[in-house]
């Protein structure tokens, strides 16, 4: 357990102007495996607290990864998009304090978590991490994310919706970004409905139309196209931060999201977030794994499958963890 309490302000910041985006990958992320460990029909418990290294089915196993995480000056948080009672969009953010740097690990909403307990939890919609959060709460979101990432810590959590990154990116007063094509899309079901209708160029985006910009699913090569466009924003919003006097960013944009950490936590650690170096500081992953169409109770749905494998793997580098298999 850590005796201190850090954050990286600026990613923090970032990391929140982007939620809505939904900054994952829904796309085919290559074939299915075969993996016991990620079978469909075995269910998860999901405990009222979860500890270090302690999965939420109950396992309490030692390993070198498991051993990292308790020995590591990181600190890590879950960050999460709300749309009513889902979570329209989950990143796990890890803040290396050491090293100053950071990693954002994206999880895809409609990753397949099959939660034991309640029945109606078998139900298709709600074999999804989306609708966790909504029956479960943070907490029971933080377990099911901390077993996926094998375990992982997760200190932290912070919370926003739609209105929320409108009005910080406005306190930036907007973000550069690079239009590679028109952006024309149009949801009419969704409230207020999405008209997306921006023009390509190299442009600076106000409040609702960076929201737009972040929502916009019209690209040819589907979300592939879409998280790179994410990430290229991130980037600049966090360059435009540090242009500015990052505590009233901080004072302000703490006022439209709901976390558990202090405002002075918040104030008292950002100026070391600007040391970062974006350039090779901020690395933005996405959870592998592949997507597919399954069936439950008659409901067919389409599902993105983790790969557990590969979680592990990136989570040993990211814990610089030697791999005694290589």
């Amino acid at each position: 357990m850590k005796h201190f309490l850090t954050v990286f302000t600026l990613v923090f910041i970032c990391v929140i102007l982007s939620v809505t985006a939904g900054f994952i990958v829904y796309g085919k992320f290559g074939t299915p495996f075969d993996d016991t460990e990620n079978d469909p029909d075995k269910e998860y418990e999901i405990p009222a607290g979860n500890q270090n290294g302690q999965t939420p089915d109950g396992e309490d196993k030692k390993t070198p990864l498991k051993e990292a995480f308790e020995k590591s000056n990181r600190v890590n948080f879950l960050v999460m998009g709300l749309e009513g009672f889902r979570t329209d969009t989950i990143i796990f953010a890890s803040y290396d304090i050491d090293n100053n740097k950071a990693d954002l690990i994206s999880i895809p909403r409609d990753t397949y978590f099959l939660r034991g307990g309640k029945e109606e939890y078998k139900a298709a919609g709600e074999r999804k991490i989306n609708a966790v959060y909504g029956d479960n709460g943070t907490q029971g979101l933080k377990n099911v994310v901390s077993h996926i990432l094998k375990g992982v810590p997760i200190d932290h959590y912070v919370k926003v919706r739609y209105k929320g990154v409108e009005t910080i990116v406005d306190i930036l007063k907007g973000v550069e970004v690079n239009v590679k094509e028109h952006m024309r899309y149009k949801d009419l079901y969704d409230d207020p409905p999405l008209i997306i209708d921006i023009p390509p160029g190299r442009q600076v985006l106000d409040g609702k139309n960076a929201v737009k910009f972040l929502r916009y699913r019209g690209y040819e090569d589907a979300d592939l196209g879409r998280i790179n466009a994410q990430q290229e924003f991130i980037k600049s919003a966090m360059k435009k931060s540090m242009s500015l006097k990052i505590v009233p960013v901080i004072n302000t944009a703490f006022h439209y999201v709901n976390t558990d950490m202090t405002i002075s936590q918040l104030g008292a650690y950002g100026i070391e977030a600007v040391k970062m170096d974006l350039s090779k500081d901020l690395n933005t992953i996405t959870l592998p794994g592949y997507t597919e169409d399954r069936t439950y109770g008659g409901v067919e749905l389409n599902y993105f499958f983790h790969d557990p494998k590969q979680v592990e793997q990136i989570l040993m580098k990211m814990y610089n963890v030697e791999d005694k298999n290589e």
